[in-house]
């Protein structure tokens, strides 16, 4: 965390910057007069996020040095894994149905591998900075609206043969007015995870591994909503439930 703080602090420092370079009548979104008449959300926006997460993996690979093992000795190995996420999130209305947005922050994660032959148990537990960005496209009525979110997410992780690659696509359909929005929809995940490393083994010594995750499914559901405390405050909360659990919880400044 204290190695991601300082660039978290430049963006968000950076971000704010441009939120008090606007002037009175906002540039953006572009095209406002394609929807006259209609309320438009307030172009910019900083905010922070907490994220959690847990869910299964499907073994995609994996190997043991210098001991081969047999893709059937591993029909039986159980992986899950669970995350949390803390970030920073600088989003931006470019025109009235597309939001282009950025995130910078601070992952922690836990992988465990079960019933793994010879070595039985494996736990990897890794943080680093998580980033990435996407865009959302949305539109509706005076009353209903429905949005497709998509984003990419890498990461820069402190252990050393680690990497994990995130490809998200959220639909969401809910109704909305002066106060805020409910919703429900689903979210898509594809994650591919690598480790690599070595574990010493009783008999064995010290070994080396290689293991290659997947999603193991790549769909749950998701119900949330969101509360205008002030002209210029958000506050959101979504939960996501079925083969994939999540929880989020955002707070978000809008000029």
């Amino acid at each position: 965390m204290r190695r991601v703080l300082p660039l978290v602090v430049v963006f968000i420092v950076c971000s704010s910057s441009l939120l008090y370079a606007q002037e009175e009548e906002p540039l953006f979104p572009l095209g406002k007069s394609w929807v006259a008449g209609r309320d438009l959300p307030l172009p910019l926006g900083i905010g922070g996020t907490f994220y959690w997460q847990e869910q299964d993996y499907d073994l995609v690979d994996f190997s043991i040095d210098p001991l081969p093992i047999p893709p059937e000795a591993l029909a039986n190995v159980a992986i899950t894994n669970s995350m949390r996420e803390i970030n920073a999130k600088v989003d931006l209305w470019l025109l009235p149905f597309l939001n282009v947005f950025g995130i910078l922050g601070d992952v922690n994660a836990t992988t465990i591998v079960t019933g793994v032959p010879v070595i039985g148990d494996l736990e990897v537990e890794y943080n680093g900075v998580a980033y990435g960005g996407g865009f959302t496209l949305a539109g509706g009525t005076q009353r209903f609206f429905a949005s497709m979110t998509t984003h990419f997410m890498w990461t820069n992780l402190d252990k050393e043969g680690s990497s994990v690659r995130a490809w998200l696509v959220t639909p969401k359909a809910g109704i909305h007015g002066a106060r805020g929005a409910i919703w429900g929809g689903a979210l898509y995940q594809s994650v591919d995870e690598e480790h690599s490393g070595s574990i010493m083994v009783p008999l064995f010594g010290e070994l080396t591994y290689d293991v290659v995750l997947r999603q193991k499914t790549p769909w749950n559901y998701l119900l949330g909503g969101q509360i205008n405390l002030a002209p210029h405050w958000d506050v959101t909360a979504e939960g996501g439930f079925g083969n994939r659990k999540h929880a989020e919880f955002s707070v978000t400044y809008r000029r």
